[in-house]
């Protein structure tokens, strides 16, 4: 047992941890959006310093509640489309060129894809702000009288 002590004639060994980077980001990488937060926008050659999505791989997340947060994603608002296609960091899938949004957070089309095939569990701000601005907007249509759309995503701006 080495109790923290180097052996004689050899250098005293560390291991270190690098820090996984924080999944959201207080703005979009290109600028974008910039009263938005992003989310899952990931590593890449050129963006060393954004996030790995297997870092966030959780089989066990509720799949209810995943299936809900896809939802949300794919019913966000376009905000910007780009001529580069993304491609899947686990499969190489086509993931598109564009970013969505809530008005709070800005996410690139992709996303859904991440966490319905590939179990990449995003934030729990991310899953809180999401389930939070779900049941309020049900909790509005229902008092409304009107039926829900069964998108379970963001409210549509009217612009």
């Amino acid at each position: 047992c080495l109790s923290g002590r180097a052996l004689r004639g050899w250098p005293e060994a560390r291991i270190v941890i690098a820090p996984v980077p924080v999944m959201i980001l207080d703005r979009h990488p290109d600028g974008i959006e910039p009263s938005s937060r992003a989310i899952g926008y990931w590593r890449s050659l050129i963006r060393k310093h954004l996030p790995d999505p297997h870092d966030y791989v959780d089989p066990s997340w509720d799949p209810a509640e995943r299936e809900a947060v896809a939802r949300y994603l794919d019913a966000g608002r376009h905000v910007i489309e780009w001529r580069g296609i993304s491609m899947c960091r686990f499969c190489g899938k086509m993931n598109g060129s564009a970013c969505l949004g809530d008005g709070s957070f800005v996410w690139p089309r992709g996303l859904s894809h991440y966490v319905r095939k590939h179990d990449v569990r995003l934030s729990q701000e991310f899953v809180a702000h999401v389930m939070r601005r779900s049941s309020t907007r049900s909790g509005a249509q229902a008092r409304s009288g009107r039926s829900p759309s069964g998108s379970g995503g963001p409210p549509r701006s009217s612009t």
